[in-house]
């Protein structure tokens, strides 16, 4: 049995810690978290390759490991890619702007907007990642009010928290619960019976917040254009949709990767570029691609093979195997429900990751639960979810750490009252999951 040097890992953990020191002090030094993720993950392997070459650590296995680890962190990032290709076609295209402007032209009051902001956060997330939702809800609060400040933030939490738990009933709604579908831990239609849990726990967070919603209506806007579907947006919409059946049906028909039904729907999309090429839909001197890809956001992409990464040096290393004795000690449910609380301090992925990488003997039930604790745990804190990082910074000044960290109370409550309801569900249901 091999066994690492306790200098040598002192050596990795302090890398990684003071990469996550560099991550919850970037509004300081502004240096971007995707940078260091990348420096901290590629010297990760890298010190562990020195280290296996002159002491003999697992000769001749790393480099099928690293073979292992890529495959897997390409695959969900490249997923993750061509998603944000679909969405940055569609939001050029103004169809999130037409959604957006719906909701003026029904002249709704606050609260109608608050309830609106909420169950459009919910629904949306499971189709597309948490991220691009947050920031079209963000979008809707800003165009509705930017001077009520309890409208506002209340609103953007309710966005934040309805954001994270759509995305978890999805296997596709969040990364997180992309990475367990990828891994087989759950399959498809399996995280759908989430819905409950994640409907009810923000429904019950939102009903405690609403008492900081003013009544009445908001100024109507004066002289603003409502936004129209622009030539291809109709297209785009179906050859998304088509991508994510592939993606679906693929996976659960013929055991191919999920990421290969994506890769389908994009050839298709490259496909109607290059025939209406000429139609000013696409840039045909840059190549009509390359007019949605330089908008992606490849930070969030890059931060994530870094954390990746990381999380699978350490379980080369063996680092990670205490954590699969937990579970043999601890009842998973009182496991998976704390793993929830470390998310709102530290990114979602990498925790998921490594309970991932340790793969502990549990069911669908504990799988799913994981899934449903780290996707809403995050919320408990502004830091804890993508979602509410990009709203804190479309909603610079108003709803901030401290703001967000007033109605910690109500998302606390909102996340005991989900674990409960599926573990009541699970216990009323056993066969669901068979």
């Amino acid at each position: 049995m091999f066994v690492v040097d306790f200098w040598f890992v002192e050596i990795i953990l302090g890398l990684l810690i003071v990469a996550y020191l560099f991550f919850i002090t970037e509004p300081y030094h502004l240096i971007n978290k995707a940078e260091i993720s990348m420096v901290a993950g590629t010297l990760t392997f890298f010190f562990i390759g020195i280290y296996s070459h002159f002491f003999s650590y697992r000769v001749g296995e790393l480099e099928n490991f690293i073979d292992e680890s890529l495959g897997s962190v390409l695959e969900l990032v490249l997923f993750l890619w061509i998603s944000m290709i679909f969405i940055e076609f569609l939001v050029e295209r103004q169809v999130f702007d037409v959604l957006r402007d719906w909701i003026f032209s029904k002249r709704l009051t606050y609260r109608q907007i608050y309830w609106f902001i909420g169950l459009f956060g919910f629904f949306l997330s499971a189709v597309i990642n948490n991220l691009t939702t947050a920031l079209i809800l963000a979008a809707v609060i800003l165009s509705v009010d930017k001077k009520n400040k309890n409208f506002m933030v209340a609103s953007a939490v309710s966005a934040v928290v309805s954001s994270n738990a759509g995305g978890a009933w999805s296997a596709f709604g969040d990364v997180t619960s992309l990475m367990a579908w990828n891994a087989g831990k759950a399959s498809f239609f399996d995280f759908f019976y989430l819905f409950p849990a994640c409907f009810i726990g923000w429904l019950f967070t939102a009903l405690l917040m609403l008492p900081n919603i003013p009544k009445g209506y908001p100024e109507k806007v004066e002289g603003h254009v409502p936004a129209k579907i622009q030539k291809g947006g109709y297209v785009g919409i179906f050859i998304g949709l088509l991508s994510l059946i592939l993606a679906v049906a693929g996976q659960a028909l013929f055991d191919l990767p999920t990421v290969w039904g994506m890769l389908t729907g994009l050839a298709f999309f490259l496909l109607y570029g290059e025939l209406n090429k000429k139609s000013g839909i696409f840039d045909k001197n840059q190549g009509y691609i390359y007019r949605f890809v330089r908008n992606i956001d490849f930070q969030t992409l890059f931060f994530f093979i870094g954390i990746l990464t990381a999380v699978d040096g350490l379980s080369f290393l063996k680092q990670l195997d205490p954590i699969g004795r937990l579970y043999d000690h601890i009842n998973s449910s009182i496991v998976n429900s704390f793993v929830g609380l470390i998310s709102a301090l530290i990114d979602n992925v990498p925790v998921l990751q490594v309970i991932l990488t340790v793969s502990p003997d549990m069911g669908k039930a504990q799988w799913l639960l994981l899934v449903l604790t780290t996707g809403i745990g995050g919320s408990l804190l502004i830091l804890g979810s993508a979602a509410g990082i990009a709203i804190m910074g479309k909603m610079h000044g108003v709803y901030t750490f401290t703001s967000h960290l007033k109605k910690t109370w109500a998302i606390a409550a909102g996340y005991v009252l989900s674990i409960g309801i599926w573990l009541f569900q699970v216990s009323i249901w056993p066969s669901m999951l068979d």
